[in-house]
């Protein structure tokens, strides 16, 4: 019986041992993205296939962007697909990877009947502001308008300026224009003025540290390469196939 137990155990032992190297040959990450934004689709196939590299496989969530700044700051989950710079500042619960991969120009929209005209990003000042919920760079763009008022989708930021609920609204260019695209109706217009263009860096929850120097090396050898150009614009074409193949300007 004694001799019997000890062979259970000892099998037991194995199979454990055994499915601890599987996982740790092929380990998972839980990264979080933004929703309902083109970039951070953009974003998400390329993060994939920087981890390819290291062989990690990555499982992406999507939520808003005050919702998955919590979940990253509680460890909840792993990481960020991307965010700007300033997102990591005083931030101790996340570490920045340090090299950039995409960048994000920050555009203005509103009605076409507006006689709105935008010189300089100071203007904004000027006017009331509808923006995406949680995202730093507009958030700070916006600090000083008349009023601001924050919703989760670039599709009502579009419906409610067309409303007349807002003067204006701020979010990545592409990103506006892909929305319009699938809202035909509305009487929106972009402005020439590129308000902002900031750097996105990928962030890793605090734990995970140990691994920025791996994620980094990755990036910058497909940046030296120039093979991160020929993936971003892989990337945004899968993005906006799959948004015609929809019909409808979903994440």
């Amino acid at each position: 019986m004694h001799r019997f137990c000890t062979k259970r155990l000892f099998f037991l032992i194995c199979s454990v041992s055994f499915s601890y190297n599987v996982f740790a040959e092929k380990p998972v990450l839980e990264l979080g993205r933004i929703s309902h934004l083109y970039e951070q689709s953009v974003g998400e196939i390329v993060i994939e296939r920087v981890y390819a590299e290291l062989n990690i496989d990555i499982d992406v969530i999507h939520k808003p962007a005050k919702r998955l700044a919590s979940s990253l700051r509680a460890g909840i989950v792993d990481g960020e697909v991307m965010r700007i710079y300033q997102y990591g500042v005083n931030n101790p619960s996340v570490v920045r990877v340090p090299t950039p991969y995409y960048v994000v120009s920050t555009a203005a929209f509103s009605h076409s009947n507006s006689g709105i005209e935008l010189d300089s990003p100071e203007q904004l000042n000027d006017y009331s502001i509808v923006k995406i919920r949680g995202i730093v760079v507009t958030d700070i763009l916006s600090q000083n308008a008349i009023k601001t008022a924050d919703i989760n989708s670039t599709s009502t930021m579009m419906r409610l300026l067309d409303d007349g609920f807002a003067d204006i609204g701020l979010t990545h260019r592409l990103n506006g224009e892909l929305a319009l695209q699938f809202e035909p109706s509305l009487n929106i217009q972009v402005h020439n003025l590129i308000i902002d263009e900031r750097e996105l860096y990928h962030y890793l929850h605090i734990r995970h540290a140990n691994m920025v120097s791996q994620v980094d090396a990755v990036i910058r050898r497909f940046r030296d390469s120039g093979e991160l150009e020929e993936i971003i614009a892989a990337a945004e074409q899968a993005v906006v196939e799959q948004l015609e193949l929809t019909k409808s300007y979903v994440d």
